[in-house]
């Protein structure tokens, strides 16, 4: 954007304005003076939603496998939620009645490990709590100390140790591997970034045949403009899903590709890189020969916004299994009709003319009339 001495133009009820002019018939408007006003944005807390009661994959895998070798029954988040301890405020990780005995999975990070974290350990601290680690770890021991005089049992695995024994226990590896258990939703694994790849490597011309290059301009602004955005906080739901078109934000979800798709729909994040595979083993194996993998061995683990699962069930994906769902019930779109609505319309109109000026006219329309605006142009090109 380049700033003159007349400022720049603004589009005000579909009539351009140089800034002055605009500025001296609306002078609440202050370009650059930030106004405080309630969002209808939502700023999702650094520790997620779920922070109180939140778990490790690690976490469960441990109480199921002790639940297996111990042939005992053990409450947990994932069945019938985390054990909250009468008279306290403490929610354990594991809890078994018959033997009323609490386990605890220790987080190194959130605990203050002695052996992950041995130097400097008041002055290193997490940086959502603001605790030291000897701090952390002062509050995890009186934390153990009240449930045992409270007459329960306590049982507590470190987590540096689990993850020890998961390497050199083959059949704990394979008991969770097996598993069918997820972190959390993580918003921040839905955003992939731009796709780049090839289709066709080399194509002879035959006939009439025409090569041509297509580049899609202001995809981005036509986006933020048109589409439906979330407002607000979701909802988070975890069981008792109902059918995935009734929720609009974002899930995390376990699904099918179909065999035979030429442009997949869904990323897929392995060797450092962003594929769009129809199998998952082949895409992590790098199998370049025909897949004879099954469904569960081809399917893929993700998260993702509602409306792209939706276009993939199209395409012939199949949702095999739903983890995790945020649902936002209050969202806004442009209408064009009424000209209203929509996140980031007012933003879009008011410097995306600046841009298109910037960028000159289209192939087009650059045999149209001399004394046919820029404003005229875009108008039509809107339509």
């Amino acid at each position: 954007m380049t700033f003159t001495e007349k400022g720049f133009d603004v589009l005000d009820h579909d009539t351009w304005k140089s800034s002055e002019t605009f500025l001296s018939e609306n002078p609440q408007s202050k370009f650059g003076q930030r106004k405080f006003v309630k969002s209808p944005l939502a700023h999702v807390p650094s520790e997620g939603y779920t922070k109180r009661y939140n778990h490790s994959k690690s976490s469960i895998v441990w109480l199921e496998w002790m639940m297996k070798e111990e042939k005992m029954s053990i409450q947990h988040a994932l069945n019938r939620g985390e054990f909250k301890i009468p008279g306290t405020k403490f929610h354990v990780d594991g809890y078994c009645q018959e033997t009323n005995e609490v386990f605890e999975f220790l987080g190194c990070l959130w605990h203050g490990c002695k052996k992950c974290f041995p130097c400097e350990r008041s002055g290193t601290k997490t940086s959502l709590t603001k605790q030291s680690m000897e701090e952390l770890y002062v509050v995890t021991k009186k934390r153990e100390k009240t449930i045992r005089e409270l007459g329960y049992r306590y049982r507590r695995i470190w987590e540096h140790d689990f993850a020890s024994q998961l390497k050199s226990n083959e059949g704990l590896k394979l008991f969770a591997g097996n598993l069918d258990i997820e972190e959390r939703l993580d918003p921040r694994l839905a955003f992939f970034g731009g796709r780049t790849d090839t289709t066709k490597l080399y194509h002879k011309v035959e006939n009439e045949d025409k090569i041509k290059y297509v580049d899609f301009t202001s995809l981005y602004p036509w986006t933020n403009k048109y589409c439906r955005y979330p407002l607000h906080h979701p909802e988070i739901i975890t069981k008792d899903f109902e059918e995935l078109d009734t929720y609009f934000g974002l899930c995390k979800v376990k699904i099918l590709p179909p065999r035979h798709l030429y442009h997949a729909v869904l990323p897929y994040r392995c060797h450092g890189k962003l594929t769009f595979p129809l199998c998952r083993t082949c895409a992590d194996t790098k199998h370049q020969g025909k897949c004879t993998h099954n469904e569960q061995e081809r399917s893929i683990t993700g998260t993702y916004a509602t409306p792209e699962v939706m276009v993939a069930k199209e395409k012939g994906y199949r949702v095999l299994k739903l983890y995790e769902v945020w649902h936002f019930p209050d969202d806004t779109q442009y209408d064009k009709h009424t000209n209203s609505g929509g996140l980031f319309t007012d933003y879009v109109q008011l410097f995306l003319k600046i841009k298109q000026e910037a960028s000159g006219f289209p192939h087009t329309v650059r045999q149209r009339k001399k004394n046919e605006t820029t404003f005229d142009c875009i108008k039509k090109m809107k339509a």
